[in-house]
This record gives structure tokens, C-alpha cells and sequence, in this order.
């Protein structure tokens, strides 16, 4: 049998040398591994290839235009919004990603950010650092209050596996959680992702109802991002819903840089707005 010609283009934004590629070696694919791909390599790459994975390489109608073997391109992540999947379906370019896989790990960056900056860590440890709190009198240095995440209201963007694992924790900490019904979006056919279930299964699924995003805004403490980026959802996160949002509120982003207008989130900061963004994506990394 003739072996598929495959590129895996960048194998170190998933492997730190701990992860075992030989069930995926053993298939009848003769594979090129790439710790990192640049846009100057990447076309010497993959020129020849029926095969393409890809994490975080652009491939977008310019560059798959050029690649005629290509059958089969596979994401080793969740989003698909680095491949160009109108012009994939076009061209019978079959595409697939991972589902449901870190949960725990997303849930936790969620957390780590949420709990950092409602108990002003990194204020905290400068303070530290610096000898602020040892030159205290009393030893209690209360230049940073800091607010308890019990009573707080917590708005889920997105409810698919990774905003279900996020509420789960939100309530162990006494948080009242609300979800946003889909309508953060103004094209119908982005509001209902492929990560996300019906309506009906939302709604058994959970003990919360959606709420219209608007009102969701006004009431959060804390908003939470979670939903797929599209087309139709880019910097759905602009100045208008910042000003929405109450001042003393939280931005939370794990999901995609780009549902961020990020120009209006540093006016906002810097204005005061809201009192503080955790993010852990940028639309340009």
C-alpha cells in the first residue's frame, strides 16, 4: 500500500517531549514531523502532501489552493479558525479537530485568572517583593481589597463542554451562574456551535436558564468567554458591550483572541470601565 503523504507542522505547541506519537506512526502514512512551521516554510512543506496537521499554521485559500494531493486536514485542537473551511467543503478537503479533550486544564486557567485578580495576587506578591507589607506597623497591608467569589455573579458565554466543566466549579465556590442565550451573535447560523448542544439539551442539561446577552451584561460580575470565533462573532466583545458591563465587572477570555476588540478592552482598562480583563489568547500570538 502507498503510504499518504503527511505533514505534521508544528509538534511543539502540543508536545514538550512527553507525548507518544507511535500509535499515530504505525498508520500507513509516510510522515514529516516539524517541531515549528514559518509561512516561508510552510508551502515547501506541505507542496506535496494529501495529509496536513496543524495546531496554530494558517491555512487559509491561498496556501491550500496550492497543495492539489490534499484529501484530509487535521486540527490537533479544538477551533478550526486558522483552515479556511468554506474553501475545504469547496474542494472536498475533509477536515477534523479534537472535542472535548482539557477540560480540566481550561477550568482551572479559568479560575487561576479569576481568582488572581479577585484576590489582587499579582498586587499582593509585588507587595511582597517590594517590602511593603513587612514595613506595616500592624503587618496588614490593605492597599488591595480583594472580593470573595461567593454571592458573585458569574455569565457564561458559550455552553458547550468547557462552559458546563466552568459552571460545575462556579458553583463550589457560591456563585450564581447565568448563561447567555445566543443571541451575542447577529447571524443566526454562528449562534449554535458545534461545541454547543440544542436548546433543549441546554435547558435539561442544566439548572440555569439562558438569559437574553444584554441583560446577561448588566447583571454579571464576571463574564466568562467560551463560544467558538466566527466569522460573525469577531470582536463581538467591542466598546459598546464594555460599556454594558458594571465597573467593578471581570473579563474572562480562554477561548479565541479574536471575539476580542482589543483596542477597546485597553480603552476600557485604562478608563476604568470594568475593573479587569484575564486572558490567556490574543487575535495575533
Amino acid at each position: 500500500m502507498k503510504k499518504l503523504k503527511t505533514v505534521f507542522l508544528d509538534e511543539s505547541t502540543v508536545d514538550r517531549n512527553d507525548l507518544d506519537f507511535s500509535k499515530l506512526n504505525e498508520l500507513p502514512l509516510d510522515i514529516d514531523h516539524h517541531e515549528y512551521t514559518s509561512n516561508e516554510q510552510l508551502l515547501t512543506r506541505i507542496k506535496q502532501a494529501h495529509v496536513i496537521i496543524s495546531n496554530k499554521v494558517m491555512l487559509d485559500a491561498s496556501v491550500l489552493a496550492q497543495v492539489p494531493n490534499l484529501k484530509l486536514i487535521c486540527i490537533a485542537a479544538t477551533g478550526t479558525n486558522n483552515v479556511d473551511l468554506e474553501y475545504a467543503l469547496e474542494n472536498n478537503i475533509a477536515v477534523c479537530n479534537v472535542r472535548n479533550y482539557a477540560a480540566a486544564s481550561v477550568v482551572q486557567n479559568v479560575f487561576a485568572l479569576i481568582l488572581s485578580l479577585t484576590t489582587r495576587l499579582t498586587e499582593h506578591s509585588e507587595a511582597v517583593i517590594k517590602g511593603e507589607w513587612q514595613a506595616q506597623d500592624s503587618f496588614s497591608l490593605l492597599n488591595y481589597p480583594y472580593n470573595e467569589l461567593a454571592g458573585k455573579k458569574l455569565g457564561i458565554v458559550g455552553y458547550g463542554n468547557l462552559g458546563k466543566a466552568v459552571e460545575k466549579v462556579a458553583e463550589a465556590f457560591g456563585m450564581t451562574v447565568l448563561l447567555s442565550a445566543r443571541d451575542y451573535s447577529s447571524d443566526e447560523s454562528s449562534k449554535v456551535s458545534d461545541n454547543e448542544p440544542n436548546v433543549s439539551s441546554v435547558l435539561s442539561n442544566s439548572a440555569h436558564a439562558r438569559v437574553p446577552f444584554s441583560e446577561l451584561l448588566e447583571q454579571a460580575d464576571i463574564l466568562s468567554l467560551h463560544c467558538p470565533l466566527t466569522e460573525r462573532n469577531q470582536q463581538f466583545i467591542n466598546s459598546s458591550v464594555l460599556e454594558r458591563m458594571p465597573p467593578h465587572a471581570l473579563l474572562i477570555n480562554t477561548a479565541r483572541g479574536g471575539l476580542i476588540d482589543e483596542v477597546s478592552l485597553a480603552q476600557a482598562l485604562l478608563s476604568k470601565k470594568i475593573a479587569g480583563a484575564g486572558l490567556d489568547v490574543l487575535s495575533s500570538e
